[in-house]
């Protein structure tokens, strides 16, 4: 806002001044016309006000332009940006080498041309060179990989909360954000008079609050094109090249489809609950008789369903089975067993 008003202020100066300047060019032009002081001061005014008009156009324009400059290089990670600058620099120490002959010889104002084309020319090249090639150039003075992955994480995730737990223990390298509008996505749900909804918000923004305060996260506040959330996670995801976290699976179908990489929690999950094979034996406690008849169920510590045949006589104990088959389904594995013979 204040930059844009000083950039007018200052083209309505520069108009005057141009007003004032013509003044002397006008008053030779229309003579028997031209009232001195009176008509000065309409110039000026006249003037003033094109550089009103236009000063507030470039104002405008230059704010926008500011906004996504501040935008590009808080994205960038200062790693990449050291590279550029090292390769700007490295460019401009090569020219001045290839130029100082040329502004030692005969011609000076043929080597101040050459000079100054090397330089633009090589420091232009040393930037390019230093942000294509920063991953070899990192790798080989043991510098962090930086082409680091980007997760973002939807709404479902954050509320689900297991996505504190796998940050902490390292297993996404790379940088985890939340854009502002699941932010306030999450807190809606907070706010809303249904008490599961409710719930599910405030788990949520305790899961960000802690995540931010441990460093793991990072609150993105641009916004993504798109109708709704999921539309601007997608969208958002696609410009980042990130990898969109989500427990929805209606949404990681949606964003596969669009070429997006997904992670889904809940497919993280079973793939790291531990396998059974068909003559595998297992103790666990039944807890339940299960939908049909004779059956008792019990559960894992991983939360893994175990069917037992002829296992309703035993529920409140611990028994001995032995696995018969195993069932992956949408929301996890059960596995089928029967009770371990004497």
């Amino acid at each position: 806002m204040y930059y844009s008003e000083l950039i007018r202020l200052a083209f309505v100066l520069i108009f005057s001044v141009i007003g004032y300047s013509l003044h002397s060019l006008v008053s030779e032009w229309l003579k028997p016309y031209y009232s001195g002081v009176w008509g000065s001061i309409l110039l000026i005014l006249i003037f003033a006000g094109f550089g009103f008009l236009f000063g507030g156009f470039a104002g405008r324009k230059a704010q926008e332009t500011a906004r996504d400059v501040e935008k590009m290089l808080r994205d960038i990670p200062g790693v990449d940006f050291l590279f550029a600058v090292f390769g700007l620099l490295v460019g401009l120490i090569v020219a001045s080498l290839i130029s100082f002959p040329f502004l030692l010889s005969g011609n000076i104002r043929y080597g101040v041309y050459l000079s100054f084309f090397f330089f633009f020319f090589l420091g232009v090249l040393g930037v390019y060179l230093g942000w294509y090639k920063r991953k070899e150039f990192g790798g080989l003075v043991g510098a962090a990989q930086t082409d680091r992955f980007i997760y973002i994480l939807d709404s479902s995730a954050v509320i689900d909360g297991r996505i504190a737990q796998v940050a902490e223990l390292g297993c996404l390298p790379g940088k985890l954000i939340v854009p502002d509008f699941v932010v306030r996505e999450v807190q809606r749900l907070a706010d809303t008079n249904d008490f599961i909804r409710r719930s599910k918000g405030k788990r949520g923004l305790e899961v960000l609050e802690t995540m931010k305060e441990k460093n793991v996260l990072e609150i993105y506040r641009g916004e993504a094109e798109g109708q709704n959330v999921d539309e601007k996670l997608i969208d958002l995801a696609e410009k980042k090249k990130a990898v969109l976290v989500t427990t929805d699976y209606n949404l990681s179908k949606v964003a596969h489809l669009r070429g997006v990489a997904t992670l889904n929690l809940n497919d993280l999950a079973n793939a790291l609950k531990p396998s059974f094979v068909p003559g595998e034996r297992l103790k666990i406690k039944l807890i339940r008789e299960g939908k049909e008849r004779n059956q008792g169920v019990g559960y894992l510590d991983d939360g893994t369903m175990v069917v037992v045949e002829e296992g309703n006589k035993f529920i409140g104990k611990e028994v001995e089975v032995v696995v018969t088959s195993v069932l992956q389904t949408s929301s996890g594995k059960i596995v089928f067993s029967k009770m371990e013979k004497g």
